[in-house]
């Protein structure tokens, strides 16, 4: 839509934060505002334009900003409005004005000059009349932009303003900046790595973020873009056209050049109006690893809750971080294979997503285990939540016209996470599932079922074997074997050939993939069969569907992060198998989508600011029969509704 340089963008962005907050700002009488009536500055009579100039030490920089008047006149409310939504408009932009406002121009000038001196700014105003387009582009929004060149004939090329947010905890492996955007299909849009660095921040060496005035999508929300103008942040398994993929691996980045084409599933978000402003440290490959020593090829990512030293979990971890600790972004994508959304949205207080399996095309993310994996992503408002789920899961959820009315709390799964706690933590899960009860029928005829999954496991499933032992090897096996062959191999003999050198990995990934590959094809085939069977299984004894209108017979409930702390400065053991077989496991072999909820938070004594004021969130994770996503995401927004949740803060404390 707007041409520029990466050497302007690096400049304009970057320029920004540490100049806009207090800049030299001079009215300019240059030929920006000496042009004809007959030079292409606006798209409609219903857009009009501020600009001003900004002098830094180096370089002047000529801005425009836009406001959207249509039929109002009343500045105030639009200044306030501005103000109010968009982090990178500024006050500053009020210093100077050029107003350029079609048939209309000279008496709104003479508005806008009487509001801007009612508010003590010092003006000079100056109108034209103008009904052409700004060159290179179809419509011009509203915000502040950069004047990157003037033509001969007076042409006008524009490029938006970002602001720059330097990412202190570590989440992001880089920031995007789009290079190249096709109006007819808003998903083909290219981008570039944005070449900043922070200005803040330890040791010099966070990166800073770029990200776009939300007035460039001011009034575009629609039922074919209900994300326009979400900022998301995605993990960097995903493919985004022009940028490499990382993988968490830096042999990886270097050696394959940069995608040619977005994932599905970024292709679909990007169709819809959503705002890539970087990509999100993940765990190696996408293998669990904990801080500090798993993570040898990146820094870990820094959990901000409680006192910041907590492990944020993994892999998605720089997706769960950064919507922890940033209100600037608002959602971020991940991945969940064995947990990799759900532990990360547990421990960061965040709402969360494993849908159901096969939910949505992961073409072009790299894979851990065909038979496991799932895209997820995070929110902090079930409002969002729930939009997002819509937006990226289009037609793969199933009807429904109710709710269910059987809770299943199995006992086996509540007493081995809550029978160690002497705190008020269990009362906090119970206070839940008593709330979600009435709310699903307000008569008290919702039955909350206790009975242990190992008993209905043992009564119905044939198996000679209880569940844990029959499932046990089953994802450690799937995935190290799974990887190995179909993406390790590759990448491997591929960087080999060229260096003649092996690449560097880390000790988990490669630990796993080691053990899995020795437990044989043989073994391979087995578990591949025990997965299927546990999903129907699940399907047709456990959470089946319901003909009765709910989608679910019942929903099932169980404590997922009990606000123990997970000190990151510790010192762990060498590298192990994920084995074993608990009720996390329940959604990802059984195919079934599973949701995460923050609600609450509970003191802790920290070991690092040796202080009890720190907190830590409680999650709660609600399953559903598979293809009942939608049912999950409409019952956390009527749980708002009902004051049963509310919306997650970012910072130490999720709650206030």
């Amino acid at each position: 839509m707007f041409s520029h340089t990466s050497s302007l963008l690096a400049f304009s962005v970057a320029f920004i934060t540490s100049a806009l907050a207090a800049p030299t700002v001079q009215f300019s009488a240059s030929r920006n505002l000496a042009r004809s009536t007959q030079d292409p500055y606006i798209s409609s009579p219903g857009v009009d334009f501020i600009s001003f100039r900004v002098t830094s030490d180096s370089k002047p920089v000529d801005y425009v900003a836009t406001l959207d008047k249509g039929s109002n006149t009343d500045f105030h409310s639009i200044l306030k409005g501005y103000e109010e939504m968009d982090d990178v408009w500024s006050k500053a932009f009020l210093e100077s004005v050029f107003v350029a406002a079609g048939e209309c121009g000279s008496q709104w000038s003479a508005r806008a000059k009487h509001h801007l001196k009612s508010r003590k700014v010092s003006s000079k105003i100056a109108s034209i009349h103008s009904a052409s387009s700004f060159v290179g582009t179809k419509r011009t929004r509203a915000g502040p932009y950069v004047v990157s060149s003037v033509g001969e004939e007076g042409d006008v090329t524009l490029s938006p303003v970002y602001r720059v947010y330097t990412d202190s905890q570590y989440a992001f492996t880089y920031g995007v900046l789009p290079r190249v955007e096709t109006s007819s299909n808003a998903s083909l849009a290219a981008f570039v790595q944005a070449p900043i660095g922070g200005i803040e921040g330890f040791g010099m060496s966070a990166i800073g973020v770029p990200v776009p005035s939300r007035l460039y999508t001011l009034g575009e929300k629609s039922a074919s873009k209900p994300l326009a103008g979400i900022r998301i942040a995605v993990k960097d398994i995903y493919d985004i056209a022009g940028l490499k993929t990382g993988d968490g691996n830096r042999a990886y980045y270097d050696f394959y050049p940069a995608a040619e084409k977005s994932s599905f599933v970024v292709e679909r978000l990007l169709g819809q109006g959503a705002i890539v402003v970087g990509k999100t440290k993940t765990s190696q490959f996408a293998n669990g690893e904990n801080p500090t020593a798993d993570w040898v090829d990146q820094l870990c990512p820094f959990n901000p809750r409680g006192d910041g030293y907590q492990n944020p979990s993994s892999s998605s971890s720089g997706s769960g971080a950064a919507m922890g600790a940033y209100d600037w972004l608002d959602s971020a994508i991940g991945s969940d294979t064995g947990g990799s959304v759900r532990f990360p949205a547990s421990v960061q207080g965040l709402y969360g997503i494993r849908p159901t399996f096969g939910a949505v095309s992961l073409t072009g993310v790299m894979p851990l285990a065909a038979q496991l994996d799932t895209a997820g992503y995070f929110a902090r408002t079930p409002e969002l939540f729930k939009t997002f789920g819509e937006a990226i899961y289009q037609g793969s959820f199933e009807n429904y016209d109710s709710f269910p009315k059987v809770i299943k709390t199995p006992s086996d799964f509540w007493n081995s996470t809550l029978s160690s706690l002497n705190n008020s933590v269990p009362s906090i899960f119970s206070r839940f599932v008593d709330q979600l009860a009435l709310l699903l029928d307000e008569n008290n005829s919702t039955q909350v079922d206790n009975t242990p999954f190992a008993s209905v496991w043992n009564q119905t499933s044939g198996i000679n074997e209880t569940a844990a032992v029959y499932t046990n090897l089953t994802y450690p096996i799937l995935i190290g074997n799974y990887q190995y062959k179909e993406f390790a191999v590759p990448f491997i003999e591929s960087y080999r050939n060229a260096t003649g050198v092996d690449p560097f990995i880390d000790p988990v990934p490669l630990y796993r993939w080691n053990w899995a590959v020795q437990q044989g094809d043989e073994a391979y085939e087995d578990h591949i069969n025990r997965q299927l069977f546990f999903a129907k299984w699940i399907d047709e004894n456990f959470m089946r569907s319901s003909d009765s209108g709910s989608c679910s017979e019942s929903l099932l409930v169980y404590p997922q992060n009990v606000g123990r702390p997970d000190y990151r400065n510790v010192y762990r053991p060498p590298p192990g198998i994920p084995f074993g077989f608990s009720a996390s496991r329940l959604s990802n072999i059984g195919g079934i989508p599973e949701i995460i909820i923050p609600i609450d938070q509970v003191q802790y004594n920290s070991t690092i600011t040796n202080t009890d004021d720190q907190y830590l969130p409680i999650t709660v994770s609600v399953l559903a029969a598979k293809g009942c996503d939608l049912m999950l995401l409409d019952l956390v927004k009527k749980m708002k509704s009902a004051g049963i949740v509310k919306d997650v803060l970012t910072g130490s404390k999720a709650f206030a």
